[in-house]
C-alpha cells in the first residue's frame, strides 16, 4: 500500500544472496517482484500499524508504524516455505517503519497462495485487530492472518497483506437498544409523569449511563402531538441513571402545570465495551398531552403502567 525503500533485486541474485536472514535485515525489497528474473520467484508484504482512530484505514493523525512485530509465512499446505534457493524462510520482523517483506519465494501453481500470520506474542500488551474490511485489499486490515493473490507468475509481488491494531478489548462491543413508556398519554394540568425505560443488547458485565430528557411544552399540531417537531423544543426536565447489564429504571417524577405535548429521548454514550444509542423524542408511547383540568379528567393508565 505505501511506497518502499528499494534494493536492487538483480544484485542480490547475482551475489546469490537470496536469505531470509538478509530480507529481514534489509529494506523492504520491491524490486524482487520484476518480471524476467533468473529464477522464478515473488514476494509478499506490506505494512503493521498501529490505528489510533481504530477505524481501519491508515491515514489517520494518530495512526504510527509499528515496529519488532514478528511475521509468520506458510505455504498452501500450512507449513514451512523454503526460497527459490532451498533455504528455510524464517519470521520476518517489521521496521522502524512498520514494514515487512517475504521476498525470494518460488512462484506456485495456479490457485494457490501463501499465508502471513501475525505473532500474538510480538504485539504490544492491550493491542488487539482493528477494523477489517474499512477500505480496499491495498490499504484494508486483515485480523490475525492475510492470504496472498495468486502468486502463478514470476515476478509477482502482493504488498497488500497489511495489520492494523487499536487499543481495547477482542470482545466485539455490546449495541444497547432502549425503549421506553411513560406512566400516561393523556392528562390533565397538574399531573406527575415518569418514564420507564428498558435497556437490551447488553452483556451483564457492560455499565452504561442513560441520559434522558423530558422536552416541552409545545403546541399541537392539527390538534395532535404525533406531528411536532421536536427539535429545539425547550426542556422541562433532564437526569440519568446507572444500568449494568440489561434491565428497566424508572425517571423521577415530573409535574406538568402547563398544556401542550410533552415527550422524553434518551441516550446512552459510547464506552470501552458498548456503542452508543439513541431514542429520539416523540415516540406515542413516550409522549403525553396535557389539557386543562376543565377538559379532561386524568388518564393515569393510558400508556399501560402506573
Amino acid at each position: 500500500m505505501k511506497s518502499v525503500r528499494l534494493i536492487a533485486a538483480t544484485s542480490v541474485v547475482a551475489a546469490g544472496l537470496w536469505s531470509p536472514m538478509l530480507a529481514a535485515q534489509a529494506a523492504p525489497s520491491g524490486d524482487a517482484c520484476s518480471a524476467g528474473l533468473s529464477v522464478s520467484q515473488a514476494s509478499v508484504g506490506d505494512y503493521v500499524w498501529y490505528d489510533g482512530e481504530g477505524d481501519g484505514l491508515q491515514d489517520g493523525a494518530l495512526d504510527s508504524p509499528l515496529a519488532g512485530i514478528v511475521l509468520i509465512l506458510t505455504g498452501p499446505d500450512g507449513g514451512p516455505v523454503t526460497d527459490v534457493n532451498g533455504a528455510l524462510i524464517g519470521p520476518a520482523t517489521t521496521d522502524a517503519s512498520g514494514y515487512y517483506e517475504f521476498v525470494g519465494l518460488p512462484v506456485l501453481e495456479s490457485g494457490l497462495v501463501y499465508t502471513v500470520t501475525v505473532d500474538a506474542s510480538t504485539v504490544p500488551a492491550g493491542m488487539v485487530p482493528t477494523k477489517a474490511g474499512a477500505t480496499d485489499r491495498a490499504g484494508d486490515s486483515s485480523t490475525g492472518s492475510a492470504t496472498s493473490a495468486e502468486m502463478a507468475s514470476n515476478g509477482t509481488c502482493d504488498t497488500t497483506l497489511d495489520f492494523g491494531f487499536k487499543n481495547g478489548s477482542t470482545v466485539d462491543p455490546s449495541q444497547p437498544v432502549i425503549r421506553t413508556m411513560v406512566s400516561t398519554t393523556t392528562a390533565s394540568a397538574g399531573v406527575k409523569i415518569r418514564d420507564k425505560v428498558w435497556v437490551s443488547g447488553l452483556l451483564p458485565t457492560d455499565r452504561v449511563t442513560v441520559n434522558w430528557k423530558l422536552y416541552g411544552p409545545a403546541k399541537p399540531v392539527k390538534n395532535s402531538c404525533a406531528k411536532v417537531k421536536w427539535a429545539g423544543k425547550p426542556v422541562k426536565a433532564s437526569g440519568s441513571f446507572t444500568m449494568v447489564g440489561e434491565g428497566t429504571k424508572v425517571t423521577r417524577k415530573v409535574k406538568l402545570s402547563k398544556v401542550g405535548c410533552y415527550t422524553f429521548g434518551d441516550t446512552i454514550a459510547q464506552t470501552t465495551t458498548t456503542l452508543s444509542a439513541i431514542h429520539k423524542p416523540g415516540n406515542p408511547a413516550q409522549t403525553v398531552r396535557v389539557f386543562p383540568k376543565k377538559v379532561l379528567s386524568i388518564n393515569t393508565g393510558g400508556a399501560g403502567y402506573l
